[in-house]
């Protein structure tokens, strides 16, 4: 039972010690970072102060839908349209976004997006009203 108590302590010292050593190691192997502007145009499909997701795909072989979601900066560019309040899920929009990426001497590559500006296109198409059956066998 000691050495049970023993070798716990000895694994909770290497957590709470080894843990915050190997993210500073990792940082320290970094061995290359670059940066590309690049864009997308989609349809929102979630958005709040903080992020913004994008449709921009559809693959109908698969039926698959390709979605980017990214944090919105703070110095975020509004192009045709006055505050973040006015775009609304499924709004046209274009986004330019900055990715960068960081490459460890393991071959590990991490990638980081924000987006810089975002350029309303047109507004979400108006939702057409359907009726229901209950509404249909309500009305005899």
């Amino acid at each position: 039972m000691v050495i049970g108590k023993i070798i716990k302590m000895w694994l909770i010292m290497v957590l709470v010690l080894g843990l915050p050593m190997m993210g500073f190691s990792e940082e320290s192997k970094k061995i290359r970072t670059g940066k590309e502007t690049k864009e997308v145009e989609g349809t929102v499909s979630m958005i709040d102060k903080n992020y913004i997701a994008i449709v921009y795909g559809f693959d109908p072989e698969t039926r698959t839908e390709y979605e980017m979601l990214l944090p919105i900066d703070k110095k975020l560019k509004l192009v045709h349209v006055r505050g973040l309040d006015q775009i609304k899920v499924g709004d046209r929009v274009k986004l330019q976004f900055e990715e960068s990426t960081d490459e460890y001497s393991g071959g590990e590559k991490k990638k980081a997006r924000k987006a810089n500006t975002l350029s309303f296109i047109r507004s979400a198409p108006p939702k057409q009203e359907t009726e229901t059956l209950e509404s249909e066998g309500s009305s005899q």
